[in-house]
């Protein structure tokens, strides 16, 4: 394993652990992996990939609108973007 992913499934395991002995109800997987992201630093890196939905079977149709309209979602935000900046 990689430091990064070293140091992100240590962090992930102590957070269970502790969260288990303290008898505390434990946070969705999302916000768990929210914290982690924070702890390891991938949130300086949210603002750079974009994420979006393709169907094999309509990507030549849809392929104008993956290009020119907002139907990319960055993992911060659940708010739809472009993919390039206007």
């Amino acid at each position: 394993m990689r430091a990064r992913e070293q140091q992100f499934h240590n962090a992930w395991r102590a957070s269970a652990v502790s969260q288990e002995s303290a008898g505390t109800p434990t946070p969705s997987t999302r916000e768990k992996k929210k914290e982690l992201n924070d702890v390891v630093g991938l949130n300086a890196w949210a603002g750079i990939f974009r994420l979006t939905t393709v169907t094999y079977e309509t990507l030549y149709e849809d392929a104008q609108a993956l290009f020119a309209e907002p139907v990319w979602y960055r993992p911060d935000s659940p708010t739809p973007v472009p993919l390039f900046a206007p």
